[in-house]
C-alpha cells in the first residue's frame, strides 16, 4: 500500500524540468506543470496537447505526457509517447521515468530499474527515477539498495513526505523497525496524515508497543476513516491487549469497506475458531480461498474448522490442497496425520508424520505422533524405535512418554521394561488409574499377581474419587 501511494506521489509532483525561453509552447507546458502538480490531469492533458501541437519536437513535453497517459490508464499512449520523446531526445529523463513507471506498475521490476537508471543519467536531480528504482528493488527484496536510493530522493526532496513513508517501509522490511519509526515520525512531523500515522502504527505494532500503536491508528482513522488497512492493524493491536471483541468489530470494519479483503478474512475467520463460530468462519474461509487460491493459511484453518465440526474428510480435502501448493509444509502434514487418526487410519497418520520426519528429521512431535500411529497399527517394534530416537533427542520425558513407550514394550513382550516404565510414569503422575491398570496387566504376564491385584485396587479407588 504504501508503494502505490509514494507512485502516485510520483506521477503528481513530478519535478518537469523549467522551460528555458518562453513561448507558446513553453507556456503551454509551464501551465501542465502546474496543473500535474495539483493532479488536475484533464486540464493538463490539454496543455500538454496544445504544446505539442504548437512545437512538435518538444521532447519534454511528449515525456510529461507519457507519464501523465500512464496516471490515467493508458498504458499504449504512454509507451508510445515516451518513444517519440526519445527519437527527439535519445536522453530525455523524463521519457525513461515513463517507460520505468509503465514497468513498475506491471510488476517488471528487474526491467525498471535500467530505465530509471538511465533517467538519473539524463539528470541526476530527478528525484522521482531514484523513488522508482527504490520501489523497483524493493519488490526484488534489496531492501538495503532499495533505502540508499530513497536516501538520494530525500536529499534532493527533504520535504516529500512520501518519501519518508517509502524508506521507513524499507527499513521496516529490512528488520530495522527503529529506523522506521524515526522516518514515519518525520513523516507525521511535517504534514500529519492518515497514512504516515497508519505507518507508525503498524511499525509500534511490530515491537509489541501496541499501546502507542493504538494511539497511532486511532489517529489516522479519525483522519482518513476509510483506509482499510488501518482496521485490520488496530484490530491486531486490541488482540494484543486483550480486546478480542473490539479487535473483532475492527476486523468487521475492514471487511464492510473491503468485502475482498483477504488479511480481514482470514484474521476475523481464526477469532471465530477460536470463540466457537465455526460455520461463520467456514463460510468467511470459503470466501478467502477463492479471492486467493494458493493462499495456503487459508485452506488449513478452514481445515481445522472443519475438523471441529466433525468432518474430518473435508479437512483432509483441504490440507491436501494445501500440500499440493507447498510440500514443504510441516504445519499441514501434521493437521492431515491428526484427521486420519479421526478417521481410525494410523497407517496414513504414520505416512503424514513421516512427510515431516524426512523435512524435520529432530521433530520430536512428529516422531511422537508417528510411535503413536505405529501403536495404534500395532507396529510395536517401529514405535519403540521412534520412542527411542525421542529420548536419545533430550525430548521431555514425561509421564505420558512412559505410559506409552511401556504399552509399546508390554505389547512386545518385553514385560518387565513395561513395569520400569509405569512405575516411572506413575512416580510423575500417581493420579491417573490408567496407568494402574496397565501396569496390572505387566504384572500379571510376568505372574506377579498380588501386585497386580494392589493396582486393581488402587485405579478403582481413584477413579471412584473421580
Amino acid at each position: 500500500m504504501y508503494y502505490s501511494l509514494i507512485v502516485l506521489s510520483i506521477i503528481c509532483f513530478i519535478s518537469m524540468p523549467l522551460s528555458v525561453s518562453a513561448s507558446p509552447a513553453t507556456d503551454s507546458f509551464e501551465s501542465a506543470r502546474s496543473l500535474m502538480s495539483k493532479s488536475n490531469y484533464k486540464p493538463a492533458l490539454e496543455a500538454l496537447n496544445k504544446a505539442i501541437t504548437l512545437d512538435p519536437g518538444y521532447a519534454d513535453a511528449y515525456g510529461a505526457r507519457a507519464i501523465l497517459h500512464y496516471k490515467m490508464g493508458q498504458r499504449q499512449k504512454s509507451y508510445d509517447d515516451s518513444r517519440k520523446s526519445l527519437l527527439i531526445n535519445p536522453k530525455n529523463s523524463l521519457a525513461y521515468l515513463a517507460l520505468g513507471l509503465s514497468k513498475l506498475g506491471s510488476g517488471q521490476f528487474s526491467t525498471a530499474i535500467p530505465d530509471f537508471e538511465k533517467s538519473i543519467s539524463a539528470d541526476a536531480k530527478q528525484s522521482e527515477a531514484y523513488i522508482g528504482k527504490a520501489i523497483a528493488l524493493v519488490g526484488l527484496g534489496n531492501n538495503k539498495e532499495s533505502i540508499a536510493m530513497f536516501t538520494n530522493a530525500i536529499k534532493l526532496d527533504p520535504q516529500n513526505t512520501n518519501i519518508l513513508l517509502g524508506r521507513g517501509r524499507a527499513f521496516e522490511l529490512d528488520g530495522n523497525s527503529k529506523s522506521a519509526i524515526e522516518d514515519f515520525s518525520k513523516a507525521i512531523k511535517l504534514a500529519p496524515s492518515a497514512e504516515a500515522y497508519m505507518a507508525r502504527g503498524r511499525s509500534l505494532n511490530s515491537i509489541g508497543d501496541y499501546k502507542s500503536a493504538l494511539d497511532d491508528l486511532n489517529r489516522a482513522i479519525t483522519l482518513n476513516p476509510k483506509l482499510v488497512q488501518t482496521y485490520c492493524d488496530r484490530a491486531k493491536a486490541l488482540a494484543a491487549l486483550g480486546r478480542e471483541k473490539d479487535s473483532e468489530s475492527n476486523y468487521r470494519a475492514a471487511l464492510k469497506l473491503d468485502p475482498r479483503n483477504s488479511q480481514a478474512l482470514f484474521e476475523l475467520s481464526s477469532i471465530q475458531l477460536s470463540s466457537g463460530q465455526v460455520s461463520e468462519a467456514v463460510k468467511n474461509l470459503s470466501q478467502l480461498v477463492l479471492l486467493k487460491p494458493n493462499f495456503i493459511n487459508g485452506y488449513i484453518l478452514r481445515a481445522q474448522c472443519y475438523r471441529k465440526l466433525s468432518k474430518p474428510n473435508e479437512a483432509i480435502a483441504d490440507l491436501s490442497t494445501a500440500i499440493r501448493l507447498d510440500p514443504k509444509s510441516k504445519f499441514a502434514y501434521a493437521h492431515r496425520a491428526r484427521c486420519w487418526n479421526d478417521l481410525h487410519s494410523p497407517e496414513k497418520a504414520a505416512a503424514d508424520y513421516s512427510s515431516i520426519i524426512q523435512l524435520d528429521p529432530d521433530n520430536t512431535e512428529a516422531l511422537l505422533g508417528r510411535a503413536n500411529a505405529m501403536i495404534n497399527s500395532r507396529h510395536f517394534d517401529k514405535a519403540l524405535s521412534d520412542l527411542s530416537k525421542l529420548e536419545e533427542r533430550s525430548f521431555a520425558l514425561d509421564a505420558q512418554f512412559y505410559g506409552t513407550r511401556a504399552y509399546a514394550l508390554m505389547n512386545s513382550g518385553k514385560s518387565e521394561q513395561a513395569v520400569d516404565d509405569y512405575s516411572e510414569a506413575i512416580k510423575m503422575n500417581s493420579r491417573v488409574p490408567e496407568l494402574y491398570r496397565d501396569r496390572a496387566k505387566a504384572y500379571e504376564k510376568l505372574g506377579k499377581h498380588d501386585l497386580a491385584a494392589a493396582d486393581i485396587e488402587t485405579a478403582n479407588r481413584l477413579s471412584a474419587r473421580q
